[in-house]
């Protein structure tokens, strides 16, 4: 995240140097409260011993993993401003959902619909271009797995998936794919990926790299991927080859994404629109705020944190021609 989205962000870790009683104390609290009737409200102290009030609206359903490790995510008010927050492990991260425009001063891009030569494929490609996978089953759900490349320096998991995958998953879950299961695993050693050199060569045969070498990590996890597994990467600087001024670049044939942390917090949503059949055509700019799916930002906009109804019948239809395939 860069120095504006940190400046927005409250995370509370429970570090080892607090003791096993106050951190035992926090835990139980929360566990107790989030284990049952959901929405809730209550007191939760910090690390530093203040009291916050604390409202456990829903828990997500997704299945989520931090390097392997399970953890839940939870849409949250914290003293009355909407936030996240993420178990795991022996910890509790909050993050705050500020109402701010979330992206830095000015404006530009998100990607292009096309690369910037004939030599390159289209980013975003027809369904008919998707290429066959085994076993693409909706029921059984979608996997999005977030590789954490070592220049982006994002250490905290748990602040990550708050940070961009909070309202993502919960327009997916409310409105766009209820009935589907959603599971995001967020991984930050894949040697290959990871430490892709992202910037060398053409744009399309890196996303193919962060595909053939995601796919390689998937099935040595246990995995059995389909065309409804996709795999993003988290990057630092965006690259020059993505084109001028670009913060994202996805490719729906081959499955893949990269994203840059120096770009707005939509960027997870947008790319993940591009890789499940959503359009840059059927986005809106709103009177008050931009839907996930427009070419590019302003910050004097809010994002409205949704697709529209287009893209919401683009995303349903792409996931139901998975399981024809």
């Amino acid at each position: 995240m860069n120095t504006l989205h940190r400046t927005m962000l409250l995370a509370w870790s429970i570090f080892t140097c607090a003791s096993a009683t106050a951190l035992d104390r926090r835990l139980e609290i929360f566990d107790a409260r989030a284990g049952g009737p959901l929405p809730t409200r209550f007191v939760l102290p910090d690390p530093n011993g203040e009291e916050h009030s604390v409202a456990l609206i829903r828990r997500f359903r997704s299945d989520i993993r931090l390097n392997g490790k399970p953890a839940a995510m939870f849409k949250a008010e914290i003293d009355g401003r909407p936030g996240a927050i993420v178990r795991h492990g022996e910890a509790l991260d909050i993050t705050l959902d500020e109402e701010t425009p979330a992206t830095p001063p000015g404006s530009g891009p998100i990607d292009y619909e096309t690369a910037p030569t004939e030599a390159l494929p289209p980013f975003t490609a027809r369904r008919s271009m998707v290429p066959k996978a085994p076993d693409a089953d909706p029921e059984a759900g979608m996997t999005v797995w977030l590789f954490l490349h070592r220049e982006a320096h994002e250490y905290d998991r748990a602040k990550v998936l708050s940070w961009y995958a909070n309202w993502w998953l919960d327009d997916m879950e409310t409105a766009v794919m209820p009935d589907v299961p959603v599971r995001i695993w967020v991984v930050e050693n894949a040697p290959g990926i990871t430490d892709l050199d992202y910037h060398a060569g053409m744009a399309n045969m890196r996303l193919w790299d962060v595909r053939r070498r995601g796919k390689e990590f998937a099935t040595a996890s246990g995995e059995a991927v389909t065309s409804l597994h996709k795999f993003v990467l988290l990057v630092g600087d965006p690259a020059e080859n993505w084109g001028h001024n670009a913060v994202g670049i996805a490719a729906q044939n081959i499955g893949a994404a990269m994203i840059s942390n120096q770009g707005p917090r939509l960027v997870l949503a947008h790319e993940m629109g591009h890789l499940l059949g959503a359009r840059h055509e059927d986005s809106e700019y709103r009177f008050l705020c931009d839907t996930n799916m427009v070419p590019d930002v302003t910050s004097l906009k809010l994002p409205c944190k949704v697709y529209t109804k287009a893209n919401d019948a683009n995303i349903r239809e792409y996931v139901r021609a998975a399981a024809r395939r």
